[in-house]
């Protein structure tokens, strides 16, 4: 790797990641970034400052960016095929913002979240958390539950337990779903089939089902009486910050502020 011109080389191309960055600054219209370029094997530092400087990127393609894996990065792109943006592009791969088994509303935060940690610093992301912490933890259990394809029904079934031992969460879920049905008598919601489409979610223990998920089609009836017990903590880590925190750690950024010493006195 060249490590004079790291990023006009597609970005980190060999075995060098982005560790951190250190500071941000303007000289003009130049906009200048300071970081560490590591070695992902050793973690030795190859280049201990680096200013890139971003306007001057003019060749087709030339973007900055975090690899954590081979196919799982974020960049900006700054120059598309010859023609410069006037604001960087995001690309993704292999993160759970592309992935519809991510719910809808944490797949746009995540792509913003990601556009925070591309132009932004740590204070900024952790402030963009927190406020759709407070956001996420008034939307519907319908909005935030993880959507599946229910497949195997009969395969995990239990005429003793519901379900087996072995049974996957959302099938779990589901089963349970169709007994709730069937012992509260609620005719008006139609039963899961094999091959619907659902949804899941993380309950808080103890609660009245006795179990930790819950799957529905299309909404969570209230009479199952199960809302107040809805883990958004759970729900929020998993389909949130997961997805964010293996870039986050490569960056040796947090997701909330550290208490220091100096903050008790």
């Amino acid at each position: 790797m060249n490590l004079d011109e790291p990023f006009f080389l597609g970005v980190f191309a060999g075995s060098g990641r982005l560790s951190r960055s250190v500071e941000r600054r303007s000289e003009g219209k130049i906009k200048v970034i300071r970081i560490e370029i590591r070695d992902s094997a050793s973690d030795d530092i190859l280049k201990e400052e680096c200013w890139i400087r971003l306007q001057n990127l003019v060749n087709p393609g030339y973007c900055i960016g975090i690899w954590t894996a081979k196919k799982r990065y974020i960049l900006n792109v700054f120059n598309e095929e010859g023609v410069d943006l006037k604001e960087p592009k995001l690309k993704i791969m292999g993160i759970e913002a592309v992935k519809s088994s991510t719910p809808a509303p944490c797949r746009i935060k995540i792509k913003e979240a990601l556009k925070v940690i591309m132009n932004k610093d740590e204070n900024a992301l952790i402030q963009f958390i927190d406020e759709f912490r407070t956001h996420f933890k008034k939307l519907r259990p319908e909005e935030i539950a993880y959507p599946r394809s229910c497949n195997n029904l009969k395969k995990y079934s239990s005429s003793t337990d519901i379900y087996q031992k072995s049974t996957p969460i959302h099938v779990k879920g589901a089963l349970l779903y169709n007994n709730l049905l069937k012992k509260n008598k609620l005719r008006k919601y139609e039963r899961i089939q094999e091959g619907d489409k659902i949804k899941f979610i993380v309950l808080k223990e103890p609660n009245p089902l006795r179990e930790r998920v819950i799957s529905f089609p299309t909404y969570l009836p209230e009479e199952f009486k199960l809302h107040q017990y809805i883990n958004y903590d759970e729900q929020f880590d998993k389909s949130f910050l997961e997805p964010l925190r293996f870039i986050v750690n490569a960056i040796n950024w947090n997701f909330e502020k550290k208490a220091t010493l100096d903050s008790f006195f």
